[in-house]
């Protein structure tokens, strides 16, 4: 019940902190000239003040620094926080004056350096597990501002992983999953209204490498404590998903992938008609979806976690085929017109 009412107290606090905090933050972008320009990948058609997510860090932040729950906790909550808040400091700076590929990609790494070495101190595990996580946590950074392209989409996506976080962190007594899950999930969900439907404001890089940090650190280390493979990654499954096969299918056609382009499925489904908020609810669903069926391994039946397995590759293979199946579907209609 102790766990509960914490958890409740910090996704609220994050909630206000953020939902006061964007108002207050969206003038000064605006004179500071911090804009989202429309480009090749974009889905929007006018600029846009960015950088929003600098108050969702700062939910996140004071959210988390609450005098609550056991000092052992609170320690890893702190290198948990502490190290998504660097991140999105590289993210500011990439909103503010636009980083090098190289530059960024080696702060990424270092962080995640930074982020890793302590947990694997933390619980007890060794040192290879520093450098699979740093790649890890870089690589789900850089996932989520890849898939951050439509209004809505990381919102939900914070308010989703972060509430399956705390729930998995409840059953398995683990107080600080709990605890940065309720931070996400609040924070997010202060910022949903103001990005959802019709975008007054976007995260910018601050929020998607800060949001993006915040969950790869909550799955890898859940990871490093000992839950199930399939329950950390249950969460993350359509981000990976999405964005891992468009990269195999960039490459594969031999284009270069460095290169802007709008190949993600959820960014065809837009160019199908599919409005935002349709396709940020879809890929919402599909993670809650994901994740109950990850969360299947936390059961102790073999059987039971075999099956959850194997309908998460059903479901994503249902979700990266959705475009080119509705794009013939579209196509007959008319001809049938």
């Amino acid at each position: 019940m102790a766990v509960t009412a914490e958890a409740v107290v910090r996704a609220l606090t994050a909630l206000a902190v953020t939902a006061a905090l964007v108002p207050l933050i969206l003038p000064l972008l605006r004179r500071s000239g911090v804009l989202d320009v429309p480009g090749v990948r974009s889905s929007h058609t006018t600029p846009v003040p960015r950088g929003a997510g600098v108050a969702v860090m700062l939910g996140i932040l004071v959210a988390a620094a609450l005098p609550l729950g056991r000092p052992e906790d609170r320690l890893v909550i702190g290198v948990v926080v502490g190290a998504a808040v660097l991140y999105a400091l590289v993210g500011f700076a990439d909103d503010l004056r636009g980083l090098q590929p190289v530059p960024r990609l080696v702060a990424q790494l270092v962080l995640g350096v930074i982020l890793t070495w302590p947990a694997t101190v933390l619980f007890h595990r060794g040192w290879e597990w520093i450098p699979l996580g740093a790649i890890a946590a870089a690589s789900y950074v850089n996932v989520t501002n890849f898939m951050d392209g439509v209004n809505g989409i990381t919102g939900w996506h914070g308010i989703v992983t972060g509430t399956a976080f705390a729930c998995m962190g409840a059953y398995t007594d683990k107080p600080w999953v709990v605890a940065v899950g309720a931070c996400l999930a609040g924070a997010s969900l202060g910022f949903l209204p103001y990005n959802a439907v019709r975008a007054k404001v976007f995260l910018g890089d601050v929020g998607s490498y800060g949001i993006g940090a915040t969950i790869a650190a909550l799955s890898g280390g859940a990871f490093l404590a000992g839950l199930p493979t399939e329950a950390c990654l249950g969460p993350l499954a359509v981000y990976l998903a999405d964005t891992g096969s468009t990269l195999v299918r960039r490459v594969s056609r031999g284009e270069d992938w460095r290169q802007p382009h709008r190949s993600h499925v959820f960014q065809r489904l837009t160019d199908l008609g599919f409005g935002h908020a349709a396709v940020a609810l879809l890929v919402a669903g599909l993670t809650v979806v994901t994740t109950l069926l990850g969360a299947m391994s936390l059961l102790d039946d073999p059987n039971a976690r075999l099956i959850g397995d194997a309908l998460i590759v059903v479901v994503l293979a249902g979700y990266l085929a959705l475009p080119t199946v509705l794009a013939r579907r579209l196509r007959y209609r008319a001809l049938e017109s």
